[in-house]
């Protein structure tokens, strides 16, 4: 991998998640994780129920990641 995905803009970082690149991946949940995790703690209060509503939707994504309208 070894790329700067900071350089992308999201709708190439998402191109390059539909092609299996883990790199991608881990940009879009470092760039979005903790933004997602304060909206949901807003709502269920929780922090473990917070955290493994983060981990369903980030396995969701992962799981149809060829599957993303761009």
């Amino acid at each position: 991998m070894g790329k700067e995905l900071k350089t992308y803009d999201e709708s190439e970082i998402l191109l390059l998640l539909k092609k299996d690149d883990l790199a991608a991946f881990d940009e879009i949940y470092t760039t979005y994780a903790d933004a997602l995790f304060d909206f949901i703690i807003r709502k269920v209060k929780v922090k473990e129920i917070g955290e493994e509503i983060i981990q369903d939707i980030f396995i969701s994504l992962w799981k149809k990641r060829h599957d993303l309208a761009i």
